[in-house]
């Protein structure tokens, strides 16, 4: 497996993949928009504060990671990491693949100065399984993520 920072040029080759999230996300009744999806992978790319991480196995990309560095809310001076964006292909879970993302965005974030990292679980996929996976990796839960259709 390659993990490296996704650039414009990979952008063909990760549509498929923000298709399949959302295919298999919990947001299926919202209509998909390829433009919207490239649009927010590029700004991911462009921006200095935030990163748009992949992994391909020989020349397939099979996972991405984003991350955007903020300012925290309240604690002034203190910049936090959160996550934006995270798929791993199904044939390629449970073989320590995202892992190896969480670990580059991690490193990533260090290097731009945050001290924390949050990671939502707020796709649909697989929920339970993903909370007991980040909890083996170190992760916290410290907040619950509610939702209503208004």
């Amino acid at each position: 497996m390659k993990y490296r920072p996704m650039a414009v040029g990979d952008l063909d080759g990760l549509m498929p993949l923000l298709q399949m999230m959302y295919d298999e996300g919990q947001y299926t009744a919202l209509p998909w928009s390829r433009r919207v999806a490239r649009g927010r992978a590029l700004m991911l790319i462009a921006k200095d504060d935030m990163t748009l991480l992949g992994v391909w196995d020989d020349d397939t990309l099979v996972g991405f990671l984003g991350g955007v560095i903020t300012e925290h809310l309240v604690y002034a001076g203190k910049k936090a990491c959160r996550e934006h964006f995270f798929y791993v292909m199904p044939e390629h879970r449970g073989r320590h693949v995202g892992k190896g993302l969480l670990d580059q965005l991690e490193a990533w974030a260090k290097m731009k100065g945050a001290y924390s990292l949050a990671l939502d679980v707020s796709s649909g996929i697989e929920t339970d399984k993903t909370v007991r996976l980040f909890g083996l990796f170190g992760y916290e839960q410290t907040g619950v993520l509610m939702e209503k259709e208004i």
